[in-house]
């Protein structure tokens, strides 16, 4: 599995920048790429060279999750080298065992940004073991302890990858993950409820999912949660779609015809083993999302960026 992972540069005074954290083929390392929103071109990835220097390469597969927390830009993973070795940690940017024992390589994670370093808060995601069956766990970080919350994820797919974020207006925590029917069902962490998305019931098992908060400036209440994920699109597969709904009201729904999947503009095929990540892009009105259409055997992979427009988010 090739993860991604991607947060603003916090050096970048006019958040132009951002910082891609990617693993590697050849270390089984994390990689880090800068890269500027004006032309997205890769230019140099920093990590290690040499697979003997890794001492506990990250897990394959394994996602990768970033966030500022504890005003620290922070990366987190699932390393070990088989299923009965896995776990939680931070690569980067120390590295530190977590004491999570997670059963995949599915990972996902959000924060709140406000209130200060006392105020903050942050939140992981993996599926874990429970008397035999595989449920989905919520950590909430702190400085002395690990808590953990079992979430209602109903029909969890023990395949499913993971993702999340946390909502500034509402405070919510919002995840997404694939049931067994292979629909895609994003769940409010809080309240331990679960959403179907409408007609997902077509979209590929195993598909990479992503969600980001699109604001409303105008309107703060009329937010609208993006979700992305890979399915269909005439006789191509693996094609990226989207869907989005409304946060202005208690339960998310995709009723409306320009709310329910569909792809996002312009044919997209991705690689259906790489994870998928966004970056919202309030300066250009537009979300950015990290995936990987090719991959060159012998190479390290080369994550592309696809430019979701907002405005075709009505259309």
């Amino acid at each position: 599995m090739a993860a991604v992972t991607v947060i603003a540069n916090p050096l970048a005074e006019k958040r132009d920048k951002v910082l891609l954290f990617q693993s590697s083929d050849a270390t089984g390392s994390l990689r880090v790429e800068p890269r500027h929103l004006e032309t997205l071109e890769f230019k140099l990835a920093l990590g290690a060279v040499d697979a003997g220097s890794v001492p506990r390469p990250l897990a394959n597969p394994s996602q990768l999750v970033s966030m500022v927390y504890k005003d620290t830009v922070a990366v987190y993973g699932i390393t070990g080298k088989n299923d009965a070795d896995l776990q939680l940690t931070m690569v980067s940017p120390v590295y530190h065992k977590i004491k999570v024992k997670p059963v995949s390589g599915a990972l996902a994670g959000c924060a709140l940004k406000t209130g200060g370093m006392k105020g903050e808060k942050g939140w992981l995601y993996v599926l874990f073991n429970d008397g035999g069956e595989t449920k989905l766990g919520e950590w909430e970080l702190s400085s002395s302890a690990v808590n953990k919350h079992t979430l209602n994820a109903d029909k969890l797919s023990t395949s499913t990858q993971l993702h999340a974020v946390f909502d500034e207006i509402s405070k919510k925590r919002w995840v997404v993950y694939q049931n067994t029917d292979n629909e895609v069902v994003i769940l409010d962490a809080e309240r331990n409820k679960g959403f179907t998305i409408d007609d997902t019931d077509r979209v590929a098992a195993k598909t990479p999912l992503a969600l980001a908060i699109v604001p409303n400036i105008a309107e703060p209440k009329k937010r609208r949660l993006v979700t992305y994920f890979l399915a269909k699109s005439g006789k191509a597969t693996n094609v990226l779609h989207f869907a989005n709904t409304s946060l202005e009201y208690k339960d998310p729904s995709w009723e409306e015809v320009e709310e329910k999947p569909r792809p996002v503009p312009g044919i997209n095929v991705l690689l259906p083993w790489a994870q998928i990540d966004t970056y919202v892009d309030e300066n250009k009105k537009r979300t950015l999302v990290f995936g990987l259409q090719t991959k060159t055997e012998g190479e390290e992979p080369l994550f592309n960026v696809i430019d979701h427009v907002w405005t075709s988010l009505e259309d």
